[in-house]
């Protein structure tokens, strides 16, 4: 059954219950009004006997004209109301039948009484007496019947009016019965998808597209768990693109970076990621007092190279030294382009002499391994100026003592090292430290 139905049924169920009780109502009142008029009746009857059986003892004390007339009024009162019954149940009928019997000889009776009672004669007593106690006695078993007809008609309401209750009790009793087996059911049915759409929201928040929600039936819950099914698919694709997006994103930004800073030619790091790094080490050094030293290095007569075989040849020589340079280098170290034929090596965690010694290699790697073009050897030095961070420098500061040292070793005929402190010159014959 659709939601629609079920709660199309609830206003119905209640219009109906409603229209039941007005029925009931209006079936009861009739009823009642019917039972009160039965007791009306019955108490008229009563009344009216006991009406006459007063009249007949006055009559007895003061046999009037003026007694005889109440008694003939209320004789004939009794007689039509007699004549004009409702309609009585069939136990009821039978007593009423049997006094109005009883109330077609009370006439007869009482006027042999009155002629009895105006020829008053020793013999005529007698016979008075005796009709006296016959209509006296008819008299008291009318009254008899008509106190029982009463009792029979106020038990008769009392049923009446116990019906009616239980009637009225059974319709909403019935009534809120079946609604609330309806309401049960109903809520039954919501708890359970209330419970399995909780469950699909939680394999959502954890990341689960796959759990399928599943329903028997058409009606509204269905159709609700199938767009839930769709908006999870929906939302399963979507993050799919955003996951796919996001990584392209990220793809890209990692290569924008790398673009930003790495030299293009040689793809080691340019100046400005230098200069980034710098200031993270230098601050590292200072905050742990570290060591911290830089080689400041230039290709030596590269402009003789470049107008000998060409821009190329010497594009690919810059790349031999950053190949050699990076062969010996440690993982944490950094070499970066500074410009031109110079590049600039960081050296984290090393001293002033470690710096030279890494120099030292770069230069026999240098040796061993010449660059060759078309067969040809093409010999490649390098002058290398080395300088260590003293912890209250700037970066600037730190390269131009790198550049000094730098412009002293080509001073001194290149292919050579120049540290910052002592002042030593390095052949390229001779690779140890002075």
């Amino acid at each position: 059954m659709k939601l629609r139905t079920q709660l199309f049924i609830f206003p119905m169920g209640v219009v109906f219950i409603t229209v039941c009780i007005f029925i009931s109502l209006m079936w009861i009142w009739r009823q009642s009004d019917s039972v009160l008029e039965r007791e009306e009746y019955v108490a008229e009857i009563h009344s009216l006997v006991g009406q006459l059986e007063s009249n007949l003892l006055l009559y007895e004390e003061n046999p009037t004209r003026a007694y005889i007339y109440r008694w003939e009024e209320r004789h004939k009162q009794l007689t039509m109301v007699l004549h004009h019954s409702p309609t009585l149940p069939s136990d009821q009928q039978t007593l009423l039948n049997s006094i109005k019997g009883l109330n077609r000889g009370l006439n007869v009776l009482f006027e042999r009484l009155q002629y009895l009672s105006r020829n008053s004669t020793p013999e005529t007593d007698a016979l008075r007496r005796h009709f006296k106690d016959k209509l006296v006695t008819q008299l008291e078993t009318i009254v008899e019947d008509s106190k029982q007809l009463v009792v029979m008609a106020r038990q008769s309401l009392r049923d009446s009016q116990l019906n009616q209750i239980i009637m009225i009790g059974s319709i909403l009793l019935i009534g809120a019965l079946l609604l609330s087996l309806l309401a049960m059911s109903l809520s039954v049915r919501i708890r359970n998808y209330l419970d399995l759409l909780k469950g699909g929201i939680k394999a959502l928040e954890a990341g689960n597209f796959s759990n399928k929600l599943t329903s028997a039936g058409e009606d509204e819950f269905c159709e609700f768990i199938n767009e839930f099914n769709q908006m999870q698919k929906t939302l399963e694709e979507t993050t799919i693109s955003r996951d796919a997006l996001q990584k392209e994103i990220d793809q890209r930004t990692y290569a924008l970076k790398h673009i930003a800073s790495t030299d293009p030619l040689t793809q080691v790091s340019n100046r400005r990621k230098l200069m980034e790094q710098a200031e993270l080490e230098m601050a590292r050094a200072s905050r742990h007092k570290s060591p911290l030293s830089l080689l400041l290095i230039d290709a030596d007569h590269f402009k003789k190279i470049n107008d000998s075989y060409g821009h190329a040849v010497g594009d690919q020589v810059l790349i031999h030294l950053c190949r050699l340079s990076e062969a010996v280098m440690r993982e944490n170290d950094l070499i970066a382009r500074y410009g031109g034929e110079e590049f600039v090596i960081l050296l984290p965690h090393t001293d002033l002499s470690g710096a030279g010694e890494l120099a030292g290699r770069i230069q026999q790697r240098l040796k061993d391994q010449p660059f060759k073009h078309e067969g040809q050897v093409i010999p490649i030095t390098i002058s290398v100026g080395v300088a260590s961070y003293t912890y209250d420098q700037s970066f600037a500061d730190l390269i131009a003592q790198a550049d000094r040292a730098l412009y002293q070793a080509k001073q001194s005929g290149r292919n050579c090292i120049r540290l910052s402190e002592p002042k030593v010159v390095l052949p390229a014959s001779d690779q140890s430290l002075h």
